[in-house]
């Protein structure tokens, strides 16, 4: 598990950990002392203590202290999951916020102090089977270690805090403007582009879209393009989707499709530069998005990365955008003549469910694009099951038990525009009975072998579909599959390649 996962997965979780120091509450710290950027994990429930993540400070834990009169917070674990582990072995937040002043026989003395109780031990054991975890050997040195090697300058607090205290707030540097190929929008490492301004604007069937920026790098080209979108049309998705629902939502595969398909700010592209008349692929990418707070109620600081994209390009902050970077290397030598060459991925679109029993039965439909009536016939439907040889995990059960399906369309639609998927989910892997799971070892997943329509089906069926025959899996599961509820998806370009010059 990675260390935000696990964060996350906290954060998104009942795990109630208030026997361990750690309570839920507002993720606003609220106090003179609090830096800006924060998001409170949880409070102390004493003296307003409070530990938080900082923006800018990637994933480290601190501990914000609103009473300690001079030295008001500390950084205790470099990431959520490292401070679980401490909790495994220490038991306590309070023995973690108080490690700075201490040494290590009065860290040693407040354990013994306090020591785990039974209601304790079973909220480690708790942590333990949720988040696959082990204690932390060395609680107080690790953290002495930690604080003593960490920079806190860039930490950034408000002006009540510079003016309670009487002191003048640092004077920061305008962080240079750097952009290499390698970097993102994450880092900087590698040598710095020479930006070139061509402030691009174009249509693209009824979206718009704006090109700043490109930059010449020793390894390739840079190029920043973004979407733009109006606020009523983001806030109109937002609404008909709950997407701001404090339930979680749970969507059917359909309505997974549709929004993709309907979401304003959506990047589905695939990037291609043409220079001096060769055409070169992207080779990596990255993408952010800009929401106003007016639609979305947040703590965005325009110092934080889409910020300070924001700033440079002059962005409209009134309106939403999708700004993305892509890198292209260089072939035959940097370019005099450059064309941006952008073609939309093809999207799913669903059609009516169905359900089908036997050879001879289908379901007649309307292809949404062309407006052409078309009728899939079932030709063939077969229950099967998959070889225990498939899983040499013998820790782990996996479901085996799928149906595959033949059918005819009429008139024929191309197998890569055309796909029969099951509309429900297939079970996921599971922990044999009496068999603990070793640290390290791969959470249970859902089979992703099965399922499609053009490749993985035609191995397991055991045999070539002709052209004009289609199949199908279903999802695999634990019991035998006797009645599957079937989708049909299509996948097509909503608009045409387009091609921009830039250079």
């Amino acid at each position: 598990m990675s260390d935000m996962k696990a964060l996350k997965q906290y954060l998104n979780s009942d795990l109630d950990l208030s026997i361990l120091g750690l309570n839920r509450g507002p993720e606003e710290g609220g106090y003179f002392c609090t830096p800006l950027g924060v998001k409170v994990i949880g409070w102390a429930g004493i003296d307003g203590i409070h530990y938080c993540t900082i923006e800018g400070q990637g994933e480290t834990i601190f501990a914000v202290s609103p009473m300690n009169f001079g030295e008001y917070i500390h950084p205790i674990a470099e990431s959520f999951e490292v401070l679980l582990r401490m909790l495994l072995s220490c038991h306590s937040m309070d023995a973690m916020e108080q490690c700075y002043a201490w040494a290590k026989d009065q860290f040693d003395a407040f354990l013994i102090d306090y020591p785990a109780t039974p209601d304790i031990q079973g909220k480690q054991n708790q942590i333990r089977e949720i988040f696959h975890l082990e204690p932390m050997e060395d609680v107080f040195g690790y953290i002495k270690q930690f604080q003593d090697n960490y920079d806190m300058s860039s930490i950034r607090y408000s002006e009540e805090y510079y003016e309670t205290l009487g002191i003048e707030p640092p004077v920061l540097e305008e962080e240079e403007w750097k952009v290499t190929f390698e970097g993102g929008f994450w880092s900087n490492e590698g040598t710095p582009g020479k930006e070139i301004r061509v402030e691009k604007a174009f249509a693209w069937g009824d979206e718009k879209w704006y090109i700043p920026s490109v930059y010449l790098c020793d390894e390739g080209i840079v190029i920043d393009y973004c979407k733009e979108a109006e606020c009523d049309a983001v806030k109109a998705f937002i609404e008909k989707w709950a997407l701001l629902n404090e339930h979680k939502n749970k969507y059917t595969s359909e309505q997974r499709d549709l929004m993709s398909m309907e979401h304003p700010l959506s990047r589905d592209v695939n990037i291609s530069a043409i220079a001096n008349g060769q055409l070169v692929r992207e080779n990596h990418g990255c993408g952010l998005s800009w929401i106003p707070s007016v639609l979305v109620p947040q703590e965005r600081s325009r110092d934080d990365i889409v910020g300070k994209l924001m700033d440079h390009y002059n962005l409209d902050p009134d309106k939403a955008w999708s700004i993305n970077r892509c890198s292209i290397p260089w072939v035959g030598g940097e370019a005099t003549e450059l064309e941006l060459q952008m073609q939309p991925r093809e999207v799913q679109i669903p059609v009516p469910r169905f359900v089908t029993t036997k050879q001879g039965e289908g379901i007649t439909f309307t292809h949404p694009i062309t407006g052409v009536q078309h009728r899939l016939t079932v030709q063939e439907l077969e229950s099967q099951e998959l070889s225990q040889t498939h899983f040499p995990d013998d820790t782990m059960e996996y479901p085996r038990f799928f149906k595959t399906m033949t059918y005819l369309v009429e008139p024929d639609i191309e197998r890569n525009h055309i796909s029969v998927l099951d509309c429900a989910d297939g079970d996921s892997a599971r922990q044999k009975k009496g068999i603990s799971r070793e640290k390290g070892s791969v959470s249970a997943a859902s089979i992703g072998i099965i399922g499609r329509a053009d490749g993985p089906t035609a191995i397991i069926m055991g045999n070539v579909v002709p052209r004009t025959m289609h199949a199908a899996c279903s999802s695999v599961r634990f019991e035998p599959v006797d009645h599957v509820e079937w989708r049909i998806v299509f996948r097509e370009k909503l608009k045409e390649d387009i091609q921009i010059t830039l250079i």
